[in-house]
């Protein structure tokens, strides 16, 4: 049997970069149009808003949901399907840390954010951490 260095093959030697991102959600989705001819948007009871932010190729580390200021009612929160936050409050500031972690991806995910109350004000963020598999910053290890 043979054994096999692959210490400098593959890109080994590379690290792979973190990072980390957020998704905003202000209660005001849209403001007024020119002169006031059309009003301002903002998320209604029932209400899903969408984001596709989670990149291909990653390992999501875990996810923060951030209330920046208070918003009314509660908020589910899907990464395509599954769910991260189930019918959280948002009625406090602060942050809470999801169960779900150490995601994989393949594809591009959505984040799905669905409220139960019609929002006026506030503003909340999901953030989260994550490793990108196919990119590399600099040499680790000396050839």
């Amino acid at each position: 049997m043979a054994t096999h260095n692959l210490t400098y093959a593959f890109g080994n030697n590379f690290e792979n970069e973190n990072s980390s991102a957020a998704v905003s959600v202000p209660a005001k989705i849209r403001g007024e149009g020119a002169r006031g001819a059309t009003p301002a948007v903002f998320i209604a009871a029932g209400d899903t808003v969408t984001s596709l932010s989670i990149p291909a190729n990653v390992i999501i580390q875990n996810f923060y949901l951030v209330v920046e200021s208070p918003m009314a009612g509660n908020v589910s929160v899907a990464l395509d399907g599954t769910e991260v936050f189930p019918d959280t409050p948002i009625v406090t500031v602060g942050a809470y840390l999801s169960d779900l972690f150490d995601v994989y991806t393949t594809t591009p995910y959505e984040l799905t954010l669905t409220f139960d109350t019609a929002q006026t004000e506030g503003s909340i963020k999901i953030a989260y951490n994550f490793i990108q598999l196919d990119t590399n910053t600099a040499k680790y290890l000396n050839e």
